[in-house]
């Protein structure tokens, strides 16, 4: 059997002239990208002393004038409180309680600047739709109903009416 020559001791190896280079290069980017870094931090705080003198003489003169935005949410706000304050649950109410066994509702869509509100329904009948129309023309805050369109349809052997209502909500 042939010896085993171990050398924990290993002499030292010495860089190649290509690896020299590539570290004189590596070093002259990192000292090129430090700079590169300093000049953009130098000029981004003048720019944001320059922002701030703008802003606070834009400060000074907007104080002056009535803000836009705040006129906006003031317009909204109005037009809210003034939804708000219609009187829907009387209108819905007085639909509960005019649509009798015989009435489904379709949809309901309201317009309370104009105070109007379409109703889309079907009756199982024209008697049915008939008397729904002047239970809701006796109803209690609603002030006009008028019926817009009417038809016959046919869906699985039964004919039920399809109508659409318009209604104006007030003193009746």
């Amino acid at each position: 059997m042939s010896r085993l020559n171990l050398d924990f001791a290993a002499a030292r190896n010495r860089p190649s002239p290509v690896g020299l280079i590539l570290l004189f290069a590596g070093l002259l980017t990192v000292g090129w990208a430090a700079d590169t870094y300093l000049d953009a931090e130098a000029e981004q705080a003048e720019l944001a002393g320059r922002l701030a003198a703008i802003r606070q003489q834009a400060g000074a003169g907007a104080s002056k004038k009535p803000d836009a935005a705040k006129q906006a949410r003031d317009t909204a706000d109005t037009v809210a409180r003034q939804r708000l304050g219609l009187p829907w649950a009387q209108v819905m109410q007085a639909l509960h309680e005019s649509r009798g066994k015989d009435i489904g509702f379709l949809s309901i869509e309201a317009d309370g600047r104009r105070g109007q509100l379409t109703l889309m329904a079907e009756a199982r009948n024209y008697g049915a739709m008939l008397e729904f129309y002047q239970r809701l023309q006796d109803a209690k805050g609603i002030a006009a109903v008028s019926l817009a369109q009417h038809e016959l349809r046919e869906v699985e052997g039964a004919r039920p009416v399809g109508f659409t209502l318009r209604l104006r909500w007030g003193q009746s």
